[in-house]
C-alpha cells in the first residue's frame, strides 16, 4: 500500500484532535494544499466539521495566517524542516504556546488550553517521521 503525505498528515491531525475534549474540537479548517486530500475520513474518525478556505482567501483563515507568521519568526520561509530535529521543533512549539496573547485575555495559549480542557499542549505525542515530507 502506498502511503501517500497526505494519508500521513491526516493520521497526525487525527491523533492530535484525539487528545482534545469532544467540545473543543468542532471544527478545522484548511487552505487548498493537496496534503488535506483525507478531510472525509478525518472529519469520520474526529466527527470534526472540515472547512477548506476559498483559494487566495487568506482572510478566511485569520489564525491560521497570524500563526505562520509567528512560525516564520524561527522557520523562515526558505527553512527545510527536514533539518530539523522533533526536540528543536517542540522548543519552538513551546515558545509559541507560552507567549501571551492579546485575543486570549493576555493568557497564554498553554494556560487556555490548561483553563478550558485540564490537558497540558505539546507536540511531543507526534511521530516525528510524519512530520517531514519525504
Amino acid at each position: 500500500m502506498l502511503i501517500t503525505w497526505g494519508v500521513l498528515v491526516d493520521n497526525d491531525i487525527q491523533r492530535v484532535l484525539s487528545q482534545l475534549p469532544r467540545l473543543k474540537r468542532r471544527s478545522i479548517t484548511f487552505d487548498q494544499g493537496s496534503e488535506f486530500a483525507q478531510w472525509r475520513d478525518l472529519e469520520y474518525q474526529t466527527k470534526c466539521k472540515a472547512y477548506y478556505c476559498d483559494p487566495h482567501s487568506p482572510w478566511q483563515r485569520g489564525t491560521n495566517e497570524n500563526t505562520n507568521g509567528r512560525i516564520r519568526r524561527f522557520l523562515p520561509r526558505s527553512t527545510l524542516i527536514q533539518a530539523f530535529t522533533q526536540t528543536h521543533i517542540d522548543k519552538i512549539c513551546k515558545k509559541m504556546n507560552t507567549v501571551p496573547r492579546k485575543i486570549l485575555s493576555f493568557h497564554t495559549p498553554k494556560e487556555m488550553i490548561k483553563l478550558t480542557s485540564q490537558i497540558d499542549c505539546c507536540t511531543s505525542n507526534l511521530n516525528a517521521g510524519t512530520l517531514r515530507s519525504t
